[in-house]
């Protein structure tokens, strides 16, 4: 019976939210932020390199002040060379002031930085990001490697990327942001290339985009030109019929006299289909199933074929879509988070999904509180979870100290 409610209040009163736990906890977001370099030519012997860092809101803790919830952190970009020598860095502060709770528990909405810098070809690098939470004072750190080393030829395609459309200015012109290699759920009416090289100077050139279909060639687009400058930057703009597969293969064929440079690169959908964390989609249904699906689609997934189970999971998620107008499903990408977090985390004698603790977990998200305590002659423990926006608390109980919680007072305090 307690499944039956709990169900239903997921369906009802989902909580878009993940968050870091409390101060008492070893549990923190704060390294989940992302940095991820773009760069492409800017002369025959300079790379431009820009590093976006993405910043989650569950990454940051934010303090009520008055009827709003405010996160203040300071973000540094820089890229500095292998002597460890800084050769550009930037330092922000920003603040994150909202209304909605949930909203600060989202791993979903996000604040986006980026630095762009001029770099020398032939050589390596290192792009790093440093997120430090002007409330806790926690910091959380990433670095990547450039290595250019192998970019020294006067005819090569260097670089390729995929751009979405996100207002704004992101480093490569108006509205243009790239994609960082994610299953895109849904796509607007076109997406854009970015393809860069190096090109022999004064010389026609030829630049032909292929999509991959059954191991064979079909001519997307071409590009001609004179490479007056030793090197392109082209941006090609393509319609979204080019994307209806789920894994899109396109190659790129540059030809310059007689010599001729190739580079593949792949844009991948999801379209509600299975997203790149789901390795198994009939689990996946069963888990919506549990949790998610009312009496009336549990009844169409009951008498549904394998076939027939795939154009449900993406009707299913497609009806959820609470963003429909944008590239992704956040209900979707947050629930099977969830599921994931849950299988890492609370598995016992089941899945972690199964357990006690990851079913209050899927549905409420992480606890605003966890606290512990243990008989001091007994293996039994307690640990009791409180959620401050819903004002619950669910208290689990491991009794033989093997890590098997079962839900011991689901409402303490509180009623459904």
């Amino acid at each position: 019976m307690m499944r039956l409610i709990i169900s239903l209040l997921l369906a009802k009163i989902f909580i878009f939210s993940q968050s870091k736990f409390d101060k008492k906890n070893n549990f923190s977001n704060l390294d989940k932020f992302s940095l991820f370099p773009v760069y492409e030519v800017v002369d025959p012997e300079s790379l431009k390199v820009v590093c976006y860092a993405e910043i989650p809101f569950n990454s940051i803790q934010f303090v009520k002040q008055n009827n709003n919830f405010v996160g203040i952190y300071q973000i540094s970009l820089g890229i500095k060379n292998l002597d460890g020598i800084n050769l550009n860095h930037s330092i922000k502060t920003d603040t994150i002031n909202i209304s909605d709770y949930n909203d600060t528990k989202s791993y979903i909405k996000n604040r986006k930085h980026f630095l762009k810098h001029k770099v020398a070809k032939g050589k390596r690098y290192i792009a790093y990001a440093e997120l430090l939470d002007l409330e806790t004072r926690k910091k959380g750190y990433k670095e990547k490697e450039l290595d250019f080393k192998k970019i020294d030829k006067k005819f090569k395609i260097v670089n390729a990327n995929w751009f979405l459309n996100l207002p704004g200015e992101w480093g490569f012109g108006p509205g243009l942001i790239p994609n960082k290699g994610f299953k895109v759920n849904q796509i607007g009416e076109n997406v854009t290339l970015g393809v860069s090289a190096y090109l022999m100077r004064e010389k026609k050139y030829q630049m032909k985009i292929y999509k991959l279909i059954d191991k064979k060639d079909s001519l997307v687009t071409s590009v001609n030109g004179n490479s007056s400058l030793g090197y392109l930057n082209e941006y090609i703009i393509l319609k979204k019929n080019y994307f209806s597969d789920i894994n899109n293969k396109f190659k790129i064929e540059l030809l310059q006299e007689n010599k001729i440079d190739k580079y593949f690169i792949t844009f991948s959908t999801s379209k509600y289909m299975n997203p790149s964390f789901i390795k198994n989609q009939e689990l996946a249904l069963e888990q919506m199933r549990r949790y998610l699906l009312n009496n009336e689609e549990r009844s169409l997934l009951k008498k549904a074929s394998k076939k027939e189970k795939e154009a449900l999971f993406a009707k299913f998620w497609k009806d959820r879509d609470p963003t429909i107008e944008t590239s992704s499903n956040e209900l979707m990408d947050e629930f099977f988070f969830r599921i994931n977090y849950a299988n890492e985390n609370f598995d016992s004698w089941q899945s972690g999904w199964e357990t006690d603790r990851g079913k209050i977990y899927i549905l409420f998200g992480p606890p605003d509180n966890i606290y512990r305590s243990q008989s001091f002659n007994t293996m039994r423990t307690i640990h009791r979870w409180d959620y401050l926006k819903i004002k619950k608390q669910f208290i689990f109980v491991d009794e033989n100290g093997f890590g098997d919680f079962k839900l011991n007072s689901p409402t303490f305090g509180s009623n459904f």
